[in-house]
C-alpha cells in the first residue's frame, strides 16, 4: 500500500480499521483518510501529554488489564454492526 497507490484495502478490512480508529476516540488518523491516500500509514492527531492519548492508551493496554475486555480495538465481535457502524461513520476524518 504505497502512498497514493492504486491498490486499496478489501472493504472488509476497511470496516475493521475503522472500527479500531472509533476505539482510539480520534487520537489516531489513518493514511486512508488523506490526500494523498496512504493505507499502511496509522499516525497520532494529539500531542504527548494529551489527556485522550493517555486514556484511551491505558484502556487499551492489556499488560495492564485485571479482566479481559471482550469488546476492545481490533478484538470486536462485530464490527458491522450498526451500533459500531454508525460510530464509525460519525468519526472525524482530516481532508
Amino acid at each position: 500500500y504505497p502512498l497514493g497507490g492504486s491498490e486499496w484495502l478489501w472493504p472488509h478490512h476497511e470496516v475493521i480499521v475503522r472500527d479500531i480508529l472509533v476505539d482510539c476516540e480520534g487520537t489516531v488518523v489513518w493514511g486512508g483518510d488523506l490526500t494523498p491516500k496512504w493505507a499502511s500509514h496509522f499516525h497520532l492527531a494529539v500531542r504527548p501529554g494529551d489527556k485522550a492519548l493517555a486514556r484511551v492508551a491505558a484502556r487499551l493496554d492489556t499488560t495492564r488489564q485485571t479482566v479481559l475486555q471482550l469488546q476492545a480495538a481490533g478484538r470486536v465481535a462485530d464490527p458491522a454492526t450498526p451500533v459500531r457502524r454508525n460510530k464509525a461513520r460519525a468519526l472525524g476524518r482530516p481532508h
